[in-house]
């Protein structure tokens, strides 16, 4: 017995020496290429780690790529990928996969990882007739604010594109057109990239959603194409805040404010007024806050209901930000607490991954069958 003890002792600890599993690097992280009928492209890498690591090749074009690597199970070294690219293959955006994957170390501990790593070869094999891919790109902005139109073309075809464009500026609220956009034809080369650009005077313009459609015509093609934006304005909001807080003790308040301003405004702090029958009957400030743009926060006071009898009250909430103010009162209920009816439960934190867990379950099955086999022999 005093045997099996020591043997179960040993197993435990031999848990806390797993070996550390070491990083490996590829450099550089990714490639991007273009395909070439029967032509070949080669395509250097580096291969850093601290053991050995063991190199490959997956994914499109795989079979048609040759690897040489000098030392194929070596450490620190620089790679060759070769790609004899047949004449035809399908058209679009293709990813190989040039990868190195960590060797098994010579180690007396039972469990260990192995890195790998991988850096994606992006192919771009042409079309072999016509094909465009057309992207608006707008930001929002403020009020009074010029807006710039991006018109992203891409040949992704062996054909040359003439391209025209027209754009309009359309309220999202109304759908109607507020004014017309003009943009330079364009003359696109086999897998050339080309960006317009426009830009249109929101002077006099109402905050809100508007949008920009764009009709192409190419080669007796039409396409059309989308882009909303927002137009903000220097205005924060008071969404909703708390409706109960309890009597007799100091409780936090919270209220959430969003912003429509396309910056960030810096310097907001709220104030909380509790109202009764109209009159004022605690005031509290919060700290500054910084909201950035277009987003939402939640702001916390704490009240102090100690002497205050129960019942409806008033919370106003105001907000100063910039040299100006909004404002929203709610209701608030100040009442006994509720008692608590049931405890949130915390779901089991275990301070181990699966591998120490399959190793406990198995630790477990052994001294079972140990126990078993000793009170076997027992009573024999």
């Amino acid at each position: 017995m005093i045997h099996y003890t020591r043997f179960v002792f040993f197993l435990f600890v031999s848990l806390f020496f797993i070996p550390l599993i070491y990083g490996i690097s590829i450099t550089p992280a990714s490639q991007h290429i273009v395909f070439i009928p029967n032509g070949n492209i080669t395509l250097g890498f580096s291969v850093s780690d601290v053991g050995k690591a063991s190199t490959y090749i997956t994914g499109d074009f795989s079979e048609y790529a040759t690897l040489i690597d000098a030392d194929s199970e070596g450490s620190a070294r620089d790679v060759s990928v070769i790609i004899h690219f047949p004449n035809v293959y399908k058209p679009g955006a293709q990813r190989m996969l040039f990868g190195a994957r960590e060797l098994p170390k010579h180690t007396n501990s039972p469990i260990g990882g192995l890195a790998s790593v991988q850096a994606p070869i992006f192919i771009q094999v042409p079309y072999q007739d016509m094909y465009l891919d057309a992207r608006l790109l707008i930001s929002n902005i403020n009020e009074n604010e010029e807006a710039q139109v991006q018109l992203h073309y891409e040949n992704l075809g062996v054909q040359n594109i003439i391209v025209r464009a027209q754009g309009e500026l359309i309220d999202a609220q109304s759908n109607t057109t507020v004014k017309t956009i003009a943009f330079e034809s364009a003359n696109l080369s086999a897998l050339q990239t080309k960006d317009l650009f426009a830009y249109i005077d929101m002077k006099n313009k109402s905050p809100g959603v508007y949008g920009v459609n764009v009709i192409l015509s190419y080669e007796g093609e039409v396409k059309k194409i989308f882009q909303e934006f927002t137009v903000g304005s220097l205005s924060v909001k008071i969404l909703n805040a708390t409706s109960k807080i309890p009597a007799e003790k100091v409780s936090p308040y919270t209220f959430v404010v969003r912003s429509f301003w396309n910056k960030n405004i810096e310097g907001m702090y709220g104030e909380v007024s509790l109202l009764r029958a109209g009159e004022k009957v605690q005031v509290v400030k919060t700290p500054t806050e910084i909201l950035p743009p277009w987003e939402t926060k939640t702001m916390k006071v704490f009240l102090d209901t100690t002497g205050l009898s129960e019942g409806m009250y008033g919370a106003e909430v105001k907000l100063f930000y910039q040299g100006k103010e909004s404002k929203m009162t709610f209701p608030l209920a100040i009442g006994k607490e509720e008692q608590e009816q049931t405890k949130d439960k915390e779901g089991l934190q275990l301070p181990f991954d699966s591998t120490y867990l399959f190793m406990i379950v198995l630790i477990a099955l052994l001294i079972f069958f140990n126990y078993y086999i000793y009170k076997k022999r027992k009573k024999q």
